[in-house]
């Protein structure tokens, strides 16, 4: 807005803009998304954290929700990442053998610490996750609830990859994102956060691939059902990754590759095509194979 030169309500922002364009573009995209949570929206409070005045109603109706999505949590580790006030930590914890939550708002870490103080098995940790760092195959579930959305797309991109290497084979990638459009009413001084369409996000995780030819499968996504009936809003979206071992990728890739040769599918095409065909090239192609 122009009146940010003039408006002395903004000489704050005025000073953080005139201050990002001294730096490189990341540096200022992450400064903004820190000036957003750090202090326009740093306050514990579950109404803060889904930036919306009937958050009660809603927690109710989509915790429950997201949380039957996940698979089973029974001996396994978990990353939490943006856990907030720890909306999920504490249930994730009750499941879980042990649970790792992260954010980068010391007093949203403080009131998961305080809301859960009972559940020994959770540990919570100060930390930008950009910076964050783990051993490679460290958790079985890494779990993310409104987090990417706060991400540039560089650092979505450098995301995928480091979560595919803390995970072990067949672990389990589970984020959910809001699509499009804001999910809350909150009246918000500026909003920094990324939009994304679903297709964004399916492939940057498509494209994620260790050095070991290990991967991302969407196994499923979908809509968060109680914001499409409560709110009409159908671009609430979770997404179920699972990261395949070597095996199981190069299994993948041949099976695209040479699957079109098998009995079955040699028998379809011959189906459509006529006997004989056993792919779409025609006579010459089928005499080859």
């Amino acid at each position: 807005y122009k009146s940010i030169e003039w408006r002395e309500c903004f000489s704050d922002l005025k000073e953080l803009r005139d201050g990002a364009q001294k730096k490189d573009t990341g540096s200022s995209e992450r400064a903004m998304f820190q000036e957003y949570w750090g202090k326009d929206h740093a306050a514990p409070t579950l109404e803060n954290m889904m930036l919306d005045s009937d958050a009660g109603s809603m927690d109710a109706l989509e915790r429950p929700e997201i949380l039957s999505k996940l698979p089973s949590l029974q001996g396994k580790r978990v990353l939490d990442l943006g856990a907030g006030i720890g909306r999920f930590s504490g249930i994730l914890a009750e499941k879980a053998d042990e649970v790792v939550a992260v954010d980068f708002v010391e007093a949203s870490c403080a009131e998961n610490r305080r809301a859960n103080a009972g559940k020994s098995n959770l540990k919570v940790m100060q930390a930008d996750v950009t910076t964050l760092r783990f051993e490679p195959g460290s958790f079985d579930l890494i779990f993310s609830n409104w987090l990417l959305m706060y991400l540039s797309d560089e650092e979505v991109e450098a995301y995928a990859k480091h979560v595919l290497s803390w995970l072990r084979p067949g672990g389990i990638l589970f984020c959910r994102e809001s699509c499009f459009h804001a999910s809350g009413n909150t009246v918000r001084r500026f909003n920094p956060t990324r939009y994304r369409d679903p297709e964004t996000y399916t492939q940057i995780f498509s494209d994620a691939i260790l050095s070991d030819g290990t991967r991302f499968q969407l196994q499923a996504t979908n809509c968060v059902e109680s914001y499409a009936k409560i709110k009409g809003n159908m671009f609430q979206m979770w997404f179920r990754w699972q990261k395949l071992g070597v095996s199981a990728s190069e299994l993948r890739r041949r099976t695209l590759a040479i699957g079109q040769h098998t009995p079955a599918k040699a028998l379809r095409y011959e189906k459509i095509y006529g006997r004989g065909y056993i792919h779409t090239g025609g006579d010459t192609v089928s005499q080859k194979m």
